[in-house]
Parts: C-alpha cells; structure tokens; sequence
C-alpha cells in the first residue's frame, strides 16, 4: 500500500532501507520538510520495513504478517501520536478515523485532518496525550519485539513537549521514535538536539507528474497541469483542497478590496469576520495568500502560473499595484502572522496589523516591517 503512494526521495530510502538492514537506524528521527513532500509516507515506509520479515529488493515484501498489519495501521506494537482538539482528547480515540484518512491521502495535512475530526477547532497535541504515549511506549511490545512511535504534525507539541524528553532521549530497548514536521522552527530546542534529522525537499513537477498518471491514475493532460501548479507538494497536486481554495479565493478578493479603499472602517469590518474563522483556517488561509502573491511576483516578471479567473483578476491587480520591496514586506508580514496565529495570539490584533500593513502598500507607501507582539 505504501509503496504504492511512494514518491521517492531516492537518498533517503537508501538510507532508511540500509540502516533498518544492519540495524543502524536512529533510536529517534526526525523527518521534515515543506507539506506534501513525503515524510508521512516515508516513516509509514520505514515502519514497514521495521517489522517486515523478508525485505526484498529494498524494499519490503509486503505479505508477511508484520507488514500486512503495518499496511492496515493495526499492529499492536505501532502507535501515532496525533494533532487533536481539547486537552482531555487521546490520539487513539481517533485512529478508525486515521486509517481512513490515510487510505484515502497518505500526504494529507494538518488542516485537513483537523477538519475531519474536530471542524473549526483548533489542533494540538495535548499533554494528557503527550504523558500516554510516554506510558505506551515504556511498557513491553505485544508481540515482543520492535516498538514505533510515529509523532505526526510534532510542531504541535508545543511546551508539552518536554514530557517526551526522556523517551526520545533514552528510549526502551528496541523502540523507535518517528517525528514528522513542516516547520521544524517550531519545535523544542530540546527535542530537536535528540533526533537525528532528514531534509525532505519538494518533489520535482516531473516526478509529481508521473506518480499522478501512474499510481493516481489521472489524465496525462491533468496530471501535466496539476504538477505544473502543485509547487513540489503532492498533496497540492491531488486537489483535494479545490473547494477550501474557492471559499479562500472570495475572502482574499474581500480583502483587497478593503484594504485599498481609504476607509478604515472596511478593514476592521474585515478584520471581524476573518477572526471568526478557526485557527487551523486562519493559518490555512494566509498560505493561500502567500501562494498568490507569488504568483503576483511570478506576473510581475512575466512568468507562466495556473490560477482561476477570480485569481487571475486578483493578481493582475497586485502585480500592477505593488513593488518587489513591497512584495517582500507583505510575505514577511503574512509569514509572522503564521507564526503568530500558532502561538495563540489574538486573532483581532494580528489581521489588523496585516490589514494596515497592506493597506499601505496597495497606498504605495514605504512599509516599515515591525513586530505585534
């Protein structure tokens, strides 16, 4: 099954198939990179091998019975601890509907899963959770040998983090520690010096193209544009986000059109309405926004780019309206207010500190980047 959805980063699969044949692999590992580039798929991979008893061509056999079960997500000695909502919440309560999201997208992310279980809420990894595993993970294998815990999403583990200090330091006896982030910036120092850690980068348009024709089974004409669009993030490029983006499209085009009108009252009118939307939203949509306005530099320099017609209008207008200067400012400006909305920030006072700072430079004025908080 996994290697069915297996994009390979063709030095990482070489390491992890060597180092779990000779017994080498690292006690605890981190796996990061930009969204959709494949270590989910790599730990599930390197989970497989794990407990497969004939890997054959670098590769697992697939039919044996520590595969078989690794393949469906149940095997007793595997566990995830997973972004959830509330503080009293348990990965495990959640794994039906783990399994079911994975089978249907192995490069799902954080939002998405988010949205499955808890719609509107906002994710975490919570201490309750963080103190279970620890538990988990300290008592003897069920079938006696290997242990895996797969931390996914491990930038969600915040300060309750520090409770997972000494597992992945020394860990039990032939157990495992998986961690998989897009940002490792926002993991514990702490964590961070304990792991050995892998670069995933995203995937070339090419490889996106043939895994979608090939292992997706999509038009070739399709899977040409979707690779084209996809930016080297394959769960971009299986689309599965194409109504979220539609209901991002008319909020961004609301957006702009607040901020250069002159009126200040339209921008907190704005400013309202965005801060209703969850966090994992808000986060999802200043992505969406970060993505237009490259595309607007991509305009500016005359450069092919896919976009719907709204977009199209959209960004014609930045790229007419805004300096490369400017465009810098306003990615930084969008990139600290991710940061920010993360870490709990008022949603209010950090839209309105973007609003100004877009209003001015769809003004033409200087911008003068300064932090909120």
């Amino acid at each position: 099954m996994w290697k069915d959805h297996f994009i390979s980063q063709s030095e990482h699969q070489k390491f992890l198939s060597e180092s779990i044949q000779k017994g080498t692999l690292p006690h605890a590992i981190l796996f990061y990179g930009h969204e959709g580039s494949g270590q989910l798929v790599h730990a599930l991979l390197a989970t497989q091998f794990l407990f497969c008893s004939n890997i054959s061509n670098d590769f697992p056999c697939n039919t044996c019975s520590g595969c078989r079960k690794t393949l469906h997500l149940n095997h007793p000695d595997v566990h995830f601890l997973l972004p959830t909502s509330g503080s009293d919440a348990l990965s495990q309560h959640f794994y039906a509907e783990w399994r079911e999201s994975l089978g249907q997208n192995p490069y799902l992310n954080s939002f998405q899963w988010i949205q499955k279980i808890a719609e509107n809420k906002q994710g975490n990894i919570n201490a309750k959770d963080c103190l279970h595993a620890y538990q988990k993970m300290n008592m003897q294998a069920f079938e006696g040998g290997k242990k895996v815990l797969i931390i996914w999403m491990a930038e969600y583990l915040g300060a309750d983090g520090n409770r997972l200090l000494k597992l992945i330091e020394e860990p039990p006896e032939n157990t495992h520690i998986i961690l998989i982030a897009e940002n490792r910036d926002l993991i514990l120092p702490t964590i961070l010096s304990r792991c050995q850690q892998l670069y995933f980068k995203p995937f070339q348009s090419k490889e996106i193209e043939d895994s979608l024709i090939n292992q997706e089974g999509f038009n070739p004409a399709l899977a040409a544009k979707l690779a084209t669009i996809s930016e080297g993030n394959f769960n971009e490029a299986l689309n599965s986000s194409v109504q979220t983006n539609q209901e991002f499209e008319k909020i961004l085009s609301s957006w702009i059109k607040a901020c250069a009108k002159k009126e200040p009252s339209e921008r907190v009118k704005w400013v309202d309405q965005a801060a209703k939307l969850s966090k994992e939203e808000q986060k999802q949509f200043l992505k969406y926004s970060l993505q237009m306005t490259r595309k607007s530099v991509l305009k500016k320099a005359n450069q092919e780019f896919d976009a719907s017609d709204l977009e199209q209008k959209m960004i014609e207008f930045l790229s007419t309206r805004l300096s490369i200067d400017q465009f810098h400012s306003f990615v930084s400006t969008l990139s600290e207010a991710i940061f920010q909305i993360t870490r709990n920030a008022n949603p209010k006072i950090t839209w309105l500190h973007c609003s100004i700072i877009f209003h001015k430079a769809l003004a033409g004025r200087k911008i003068v980047l300064s932090k909120v908080y």
